[in-house]
């Protein structure tokens, strides 16, 4: 088996980023010569990165995770190494400064998407939250406010443009929170590093023969880390398991409840938590019924959910 890049997620690629997609493989084959990693399997992918599951020298079970360019990206390694501890996936190596972690393999067919109990899967998450707010973010980690800035300058120039759903009141709502919090992120500190991306798939098991009677067995994978207040986290699992919340017969008040949860597990500002979900959310329904060709998302209904909450 060689080092092959998968065909769709090269063509899932812009012109801009095609090259460099094609040339993953390479660079898959040379770190494998330096760690002495063999192919064990076919590569599975997502939206920014591949990840090729492996044998170790001693035929450890790990995967080789190659992600695109990106600030948060390379930090990636970063903070995985700080979190290192229960709850984690394992970071055996990588390189300091890419998007090239060398990972403990985990169960990619469990995650907490599907688990029946979404409670249960939501304290889970909290709890990881609440964990993660407590570990400083280590040098090389991309401020928030970078981020929370960028944001404010996509849905500033959608502000004056007609949204269904969206109201003045929610853009300014949006950017004044965006405002406010990126300015209080730069002037406190230190700040932990918040996961960015912790919904229910981004929480693997590990598998069956790794299994620990005194470990539940999840692991958080795949961050997208920056540095600020970790109600950020909280959007993610809100917008994920959306038919669960439709299952109730009352999708918006089981959202408020999930909210909630993750709140309190984790002991976050829920004031501070709810206003920059309504501001994301603004960001995601405008930029999906303005600038996305299809006008579909799964996450439109949730995000239309969270961008009223004023």
């Amino acid at each position: 088996m060689t080092w092959t890049v998968p065909e769709p997620f090269v063509a899932s690629r812009g012109d801009g980023q095609l090259q460099w997609a094609r040339s993953l493989g390479s660079v898959a084959a040379g770190l494998a010569r330096d760690w002495s990693l063999e192919p064990a399997g076919e590569p599975m992918w997502g939206y920014v990165s591949v990840v090729w599951p492996v044998r170790g020298p001693a035929g450890e079970p790990w995967v080789l995770k190659l992600s695109e360019d990106d600030p948060r990206m390379r930090a990636e390694g970063l903070v995985l190494r700080a979190w290192q501890g229960p709850g984690v996936v394992e970071l055996v190596r990588h390189v300091p400064g890419t998007g090239a972690p060398l990972l403990e393999a985990l169960d990619p067919g469990r995650d907490l998407e599907g688990e029946a109990d979404v409670d249960a899967a939501t304290e889970v998450i909290g709890g990881f939250i609440g964990g993660f707010a407590q570990v400083q973010a280590p040098d090389g980690v991309p401020s928030m406010a970078d981020e929370l800035r960028r944001i404010r300058s996509h849905v500033r120039a959608r502000r004056d443009l007609s949204v269904e759903g969206l109201t003045r009141r929610d853009f300014d709502l949006a950017l004044d929170t965006l405002s406010s919090v990126a300015a209080h992120i730069e002037a406190n500190g230190p700040w932990p590093a918040v996961h960015g991306d912790l919904h229910y798939c981004n929480v693997l098991h590990t598998r069956p023969e790794a299994a620990d009677s005194g470990d539940a067995g999840w692991r958080v994978i795949d961050p997208l880390p920056s540095a600020g207040p970790a109600e950020l986290d909280v959007i993610a699992p809100l917008r994920n398991r959306w038919q669960d919340a439709l299952a109730t017969g009352d999708p918006e008040r089981a959202l408020g409840r999930r909210l909630d949860q993750l709140v309190a597990a984790a002991g976050l500002d829920r004031a501070l938590a709810r206003a920059l979900c309504q501001a994301v959310a603004v960001d995601n329904v405008s930029w999906i019924l303005l600038e996305n060709p299809t006008r579909q998302d799964q996450f439109l209904d949730p995000y239309r959910v969270m961008a009223a909450w004023h």
